[in-house]
């Protein structure tokens, strides 16, 4: 059982990971090409800066998030073979999440002026505002109870232990389950909850985008025992879960930061990298995602 829930989740990951390179790098596993593609896109917000910012918890969360984006990426600042990573994959996908949250949390703090968000709130809230924000497929992608949005052509019917399918079928079907679970977990909650289970159906369920799926990901395997779920992959499936992390992150950081520069000047811009560097031994470029990405930035 414990290997049919890890073959799942691999295919959902990597289906993330094949619709970011598919879209943006033409298939290829190039990271400065992915970002390249990304940017080509013209990342553009249609929101407009509050003006009452806190730039101290803007710097602050931002150098947490490249910090935590650094934990997550260790083997390539240490010596960890494909053996030992399979040990990390529990705290990866943890970090993963924390990863997209902060740059997350980081943009809200600008658009609302505000870092006051619950998990739950900034989730909501970015369910309804990804295309606002300028979030491109597949991270725009929601579903709720009106049905999908920002995906295109029909759904189809997937058996997600196979891995050859539509990499959007994969991104539907793990965005509606997450909207169910929420749907059991409010039906579990109620005190009597066979005659509220259609209006919590219909009402008071959230859209969910890939980023509440992430959250899921990220209570499960925070709070509870992942030995079972890892035991037993190969180098080979650790790796390549590992590798869909990376480029999940990695693509979404590189959509949230190009709508971050946006919002920022480029003085305000310079004054958060220099100081992360400063902070981080005055030299990032064994950071090399992070590097990639803050090329041609000021």
């Amino acid at each position: 059982m414990e290997g049919i829930k890890f073959t799942v989740l691999s295919n959902y990951l990597y289906h993330i990971r094949k619709a970011s390179i598919d879209s943006y790098a033409n298939g290829e596993l190039d990271f400065r090409k992915l970002r390249q593609g990304i940017l080509s896109q013209k990342v553009s917000t249609s929101v407009s800066r509050c003006s009452d910012v806190d730039m101290d918890n803007v710097r602050k969360t931002l150098h947490n998030c490249w910090l935590t984006e650094m934990n997550l990426h260790q083997e390539f600042y240490f010596d960890i073979n494909a053996v030992d990573i399979i040990y990390f994959l529990g705290w990866k996908i943890v970090q993963a999440y924390y990863v997209c949250f902060l740059s997350l949390r980081a943009l809200y703090e600008l658009y609302l002026g505000t870092s006051r968000f619950s998990h739950n709130d900034l989730l909501n809230r970015f369910a309804q505002d990804s295309s606002v924000f300028g979030f491109l497929y597949p991270f725009n992608v929601c579903y709720g109870k009106n049905g999908f949005s920002n995906l295109a052509g029909p759904v189809k019917k997937i058996n997600p232990l196979s891995k050859y399918h539509n990499s959007s079928d994969y991104i539907a079907l793990w965005c509606r389950t997450t909207f169910e679970e929420h749907q059991t977990e409010k039906w579990r909650n109620h005190k009597h909850p066979r005659k509220k289970w259609k209006r919590i159906c219909n009402i008071d369920c959230k859209d969910v985008s890939l980023l509440d799926c992430l959250y899921r990901l990220r209570k499960k395997h925070n709070y509870d025992s992942i030995d079972h779920l890892l035991s037993g992959i190969t180098e080979n499936e650790g790796k390549n879960f590992n590798i869909s992390l990376s480029v999940i992150t990695f693509a979404f950081l590189c959509m949230s930061e190009a709508i971050l520069w946006q919002l920022l000047s480029k003085a305000e811009a310079k004054q958060i990298i220099d100081e992360y560097i400063g902070k981080t031994g005055g030299d990032i470029s064994r950071q090399k995602f992070l590097k990639i990405r803050l090329e041609g930035v000021c």
